[in-house]
């Protein structure tokens, strides 16, 4: 009774912000092309940049195979999204045929199946890893006013995000800057029960680490209204994105 209470919650709380705006916006992933670049199993390559003693992708994860070779199932209809419960990832649909090209959104059960998302020598970070990050920014002046809790607009694409009317008031949205190079991109997310939120509005990062084991994962997001890195968890049946993390 609690999970689906949970589960209503978050779909009424997206939903409520897309009645908010419309439209979707067509963009890439593509990180700096002056940093160095690290190649996954399959052959894509991501760049990456170092911030304080950590060393990140600048681009979201599009693998389709776990690190030993074998295949992540890929689940377009929401049906079968819905009753999964293992590793499966899927396409954001409501960028058209360019999807790909922002990162895959994967579920929880690929993020903790043994097999391994990211290329050796990477892996998924942990929330602690995601504080070690945030407050490397806020003591290196990334803020508004050189330091403070709003350093998501740090990490934040200055190109991707939807600048449209919110509660008929212009620039009601993130004001990023990018200035970490991090390049966060508003991927959207997909549900529980497998229906999209546009790019443009959000991006959710997965964690490695688990609120509840077999049912709520712990994320990190940006917002198109904010400038913070916020935390929260939700049911591990989502599609969110991935960025991963070198290993020390």
């Amino acid at each position: 009774m609690k999970k689906g209470i949970s589960m209503l919650l978050f779909t009424v709380s997206i939903f409520c912000v897309l009645l908010l705006l419309n439209g979707c916006k067509k963009s890439d992933n593509h990180g700096d092309p002056e940093l160095p670049t690290v190649t996954d199993q399959e052959g894509n390559a991501y760049h990456y940049i170092t911030l304080g003693t950590q060393t990140w992708m600048v681009e979201n994860l599009k693998v389709t195979k776990y690190r030993n070779g074998d295949s992540i199932p890929f689940v377009p209809d929401s049906v079968t999204w819905k009753s999964t419960y293992a590793g499966a990832y899927c396409i954001n649909q409501t960028s058209g045929s360019n999807g790909s090209s922002c990162g895959y959104l994967y579920n929880y059960f690929a993020v903790s199946d043994k097999r391994n998302l990211c290329p050796e020598g990477w892996h998924i970070p942990s929330d602690t890893e995601w504080n070690t990050l945030s407050n490397y920014l806020i003591n290196n002046g990334y803020g508004f006013e050189g330091g403070g809790d709003d350093v998501g607009k740090s990490l934040a694409s200055t190109t991707d995000w939807d600048n449209s009317k919110v509660n008929g008031d212009i620039g009601n949205h993130q004001e990023t800057n990018n200035s970490s190079r991090f390049s966060a991109f508003p991927a959207g997310l997909r549900n529980y029960s497998g229906e999209y939120i546009p790019i443009g509005i959000v991006c959710f990062f997965w964690t490695s680490t688990e609120m509840v084991p077999g049912l709520y994962g712990v994320l990190r997001a940006m917002k198109y209204d904010g400038n913070n890195i916020y935390k929260s968890n939700t049911v591990e049946g989502c599609g969110l994105s991935i960025r991963a993390i070198k290993d020390y």
